[in-house]
């Protein structure tokens, strides 16, 4: 037992050893331009800075939009609010009209999906909804988790319908 505490402490010894890291020095990084955003104690705001113009160009509370649409030409994004943790489940097997919120609250947690919070649009929950080589919009029904407000409060959830999207303009039945 004593051979053994000999070893443990000699190779504590020699594995303490290490010689000093060399400092990097310091170098003059150019013109940096240093802005700071005020978040708020909850984080309660979305804010849009612009990197060019050095301000904020917009702000709104998290909880002012569940979805968002893409408003650019050859776009067809849907992306939910992921600042209030927004999910959506796909309904495939039930008419629009056959969804209620009873049926919304049986639905099994894997069916629910989120979309990439780092705002990857390959990885959105709502993406397959239109079909570009057909140009034609998919027959589903989405159910919408709105998520939770700042003090984690549920807000609710609705049903939706694409029903129609031309000229860049989306059309919803929504409950």
């Amino acid at each position: 037992m004593k051979n053994y505490l000999i070893i443990i402490l000699l190779s504590l010894v020699s594995i303490s050893c290490i010689p000093d890291e060399d400092p990097v020095q310091a170098y003059n990084r150019g013109d940096a331009i240093v802005a700071q955003v005020e978040m708020g104690e909850l984080y309660t705001s979305q804010m849009y800075f612009s990197l060019d113009a050095n301000q904020i160009l917009k702000t709104n509370l998290m909880t002012d939009w569940d979805i968002a649409f893409a408003d650019t030409e050859g776009r067809i994004d849907i992306t939910l609010n992921y600042c209030t943790m927004a999910k959506v489940a796909k309904i495939t097997n039930k008419t629009y009209d056959e969804i209620d919120l009873a049926f919304a609250n049986t639905i099994a947690d894997s069916n629910w999906q989120y979309d990439n919070s780092q705002g990857h649009l390959d990885s959105l929950a709502i993406s397959d909804w239109y079909s570009i080589a057909d140009s034609k919009i998919k027959d589903n029904a989405f159910i919408l988790d709105r998520g939770i407000d700042d003090k984690g409060k549920q807000i609710g959830k609705f049903k939706f319908k694409i029903t129609n999207f031309a000229n860049n303009t989306y059309h919803l039945t929504y409950t």
